[in-house]
């Protein structure tokens, strides 16, 4: 499957809290690492751009190294992220 990419989606972590610490100021658009969840991905691809987190340096940081085999909170990232997403309306039709 071709890799999905929108800009949009990436760009609206800016300014905005981290889901995960609420800390502002570094936010962006993390990507989850996609061979965890049976997508096709390897060192230095990045996933589909729906599968991101608003996660600040730190927490993304944290995300790459020593949360990177806890599903729990990156699930738990991604529902906080999309839920933000649908509530704002950034994933209207």
């Amino acid at each position: 499957m071709k890799r999905y990419q929108n800009r949009r989606l990436l760009y609206m972590a800016k300014d905005q809290p981290c889901v995960l610490c609420g800390s502002v100021g570094t936010t962006v658009g993390a990507h989850l690492p996609g061979s965890i969840y049976g997508m096709q991905a390897g060192t230095g691809q990045k996933t589909h751009d729906w599968l991101v987190a608003h996660l600040c340096f730190n927490c993304h940081d944290k995300m790459d190294t020593i949360w990177r085999r806890d599903c729990q909170i990156r699930m738990k990232a991604l529902c906080l992220t999309l839920e933000r997403l649908f509530a704002n309306g950034g994933m209207s039709a």
